[in-house]
């Protein structure tokens, strides 16, 4: 695998302005990540994102620092959060207004439907049409069954910037049906093992009959939260996302469970969407927003 010492590459003396905005956000969040690669480009209409000032961005990060130990202690990495205490996140959700528990009942019910009615008129686009645009391999769409990827609703091809790996352990952050789980179990093999974690039940019936029907051994899912993955620390050799974190409004909670789950080396690859500017207070607290 490639050391991150010879793959870091700075993107940001090249790039357009809402691509470094982006790129020191995620510094900003992370800041023992590197950003390899970023593609993007401003409200490409094959998203749905047409009238909506965002960019819909595809990226590629490392860890790049080995996770601090608790002084005195031997037994491995600390446990402790990253991102300030949980006294600090209670402050930083209360100041953003807008209730979790509600938020998190409104994405449900929204990606309930696209499991149950995947054909529905949604504000963004789903399928194997939409898999298609995003440049998803040809071969290994054709060869999955419509019910693995009819509830497919992600903005980006998150396997476009680094090829997995045969062997590679893998973990799908709101893993919806199952799409781009099926994805990597294909691409890393019998050797590997690919994890999907959703909290919405009928996406998660759907993966799983998928999986049965398919008799695919290397790939399970969990009922879990972006913000408390059910996966063992340090587990990951890569995590992939497509169009979640948008939905979380505590995106650091949401990369510290990321950091936590990856080795030290390990990958990331995600597909979001992001503004790039101010957004109102009442913005922030219309939940209607944050789901579409």
């Amino acid at each position: 695998m490639t050391s991150p010492a010879a793959a870091v590459i700075d993107p940001r003396a090249a790039a357009a302005r809402h691509d470094r905005i982006l790129i020191e956000r995620l510094v900003e969040l992370v800041p023992t990540l590197i950003v390899l690669m970023t593609e993007s480009g401003r409200n490409p209409p094959r998203f749905g994102y047409e009238n909506a000032p965002v960019t819909v961005f595809n990226a590629h990060l490392i860890t790049c620092r080995p996770r601090p130990t608790v002084e005195g202690n031997d037994q491995g990495p600390s446990r402790q959060p990253t991102y300030g205490t949980s006294g600090e996140r209670r402050q930083a959700m209360q100041d953003l207004h807008v209730d979790q528990d509600q938020l998190r009942h409104q994405v449900r019910d929204k990606y309930r439907q696209v499991a149950v009615a995947p054909a529905g008129d949604y504000h963004f686009h789903t399928g194997r049409r939409l898999a298609k645009k995003l440049g998803y391999d040809q071969r290994a769409l054709a060869e999955l069954p419509d019910e693995a990827v009819e509830s497919f609703a992600g903005i980006a091809n998150p396997f476009t910037l680094r090829a997995l790996e045969p062997g590679e352990r893998v973990v799908d952050v709101g893993s919806g049906g199952g799409f781009d789980s099926h994805i990597a179990a294909r691409l890393v093999g019998d050797t590997g093992t690919v994890i999907g974690v959703d909290m919405t039940r009928e996406m998660l019936d759907k993966s799983r009959t998928v999986a049965w029907e398919m008799r695919v051994t290397n790939v399970e899912f969990r009922e879990g939260l972006a913000e408390s993955l059910p996966v063992e620390s340090e587990w990951a050799d890569v995590v992939i996302s497509n169009g979640v974190i948008n939905l979380c409004p505590d995106k650091k909670a949401v990369f510290e469970e990321i950091f936590r789950v990856l080795r030290p080396g390990g990958h990331v690859q995600f597909g979001d969407i992001a503004n790039g500017r101010p957004v109102p207070e009442g913005a922030l607290q219309d939940i209607d927003l944050w789901t579409g």
